[in-house]
């Protein structure tokens, strides 16, 4: 790789071999990275990249990708901040991001101690694969999240709440036959930390509840999830519950014949 530097652009090119036996690919691939300090606490950055990618034992011919993103984070003033990310890979782009569409977005407005905020993600997955390589478990699959949250510090304790709008859509794969389905949700969210002045003990507990319904069942249905950490010095305590599902392959589960109780 190379990098330099320039003023507040920081700049990276790697050249760089990959070879994936799941997928039954080696790809050579070439990727640029910048970063802008446009202000004291406001960060920007752009990736693009290209790949070339072949079958392994394969005579099938080769295929071309790219990869491309952008994103800017920090402090826009004293009051408001930004978090936007966003990144688009083709296809047949080699690893994790194959076939990826990913954008999120956050802005948030702090008022002394309280902390307001609206978000939005949006994934589309559809990733390709040479011949044999890869699965057909699930493909083209979408999911969106609005929310809007409230945060607040109360001496050591902070406390947020919030509210969201979930949708997912895509294929299940169930006996040879594909089951396209989506599911909605509503839910609400509330969340919470402690820490002791003397930072030998924590507690942090999350809760969502809401309802959700699937294009291929009946009626709605609730949802509710429970998280809860301890600790205290050494010890560390878990628990974790839910009831109802959240994502869209738990709804085709139990569509399926699974069981919706307790775990």
């Amino acid at each position: 790789g190379f990098t330099r530097e320039a003023g507040r652009i920081r700049n990276n090119t790697t050249v760089s071999y990959d070879q994936d036996k799941y997928a039954g690919t080696k790809s050579l691939l070439l990727v640029n990275d910048a970063t802008w300090r446009l202000g004291e606490l406001l960060f920007a950055s752009a990736k693009a990249g290209v790949a070339n990618s072949m079958a392994t034992g394969e005579s099938e011919a080769d295929h071309q990708s790219f990869i491309v993103g952008g994103s800017i984070n920090g402090n826009l003033s004293k009051t408001f901040s930004i978090s936007s990310d966003n990144l688009y890979a083709s296809g047949y782009y080699p690893a994790t991001r194959r076939g990826t569409l990913a954008l999120n977005e956050r802005l948030s407005m702090r008022l002394g101690k309280t902390t307001l905020g609206a978000g939005y993600m949006y994934n589309y997955l559809n990733p390709k694969y040479f011949g044999r390589g890869g699965t057909t478990f699930r493909s083209n699959n979408r999911g969106t999240t609005a929310a809007l949250s409230a945060a607040r510090s109360i001496g050591e304790l902070n406390l947020s709440l919030a509210t969201q709008y979930y949708h997912e859509e895509g294929n299940w794969y169930y006996n040879g036959n594909t089951i396209p389905g989506s599911t909605d949700a509503y839910r609400l969210n509330l969340g919470g930390s402690f820490v002791a002045k003397n930072n030998q003990q924590s507690i942090m507990f999350k809760v969502d509840i809401g309802k959700y319904t699937a294009s291929f069942m009946p009626d709605e249905r609730w949802q509710f999830r429970g998280n809860l950490s301890y600790a205290f010095r050494f010890f560390r305590l878990t628990a974790n519950i839910q009831k109802g599902n959240f994502y869209l392959s738990e709804v085709f589960q139990e569509y399926t014949g699974g069981k919706n109780s307790i775990r």
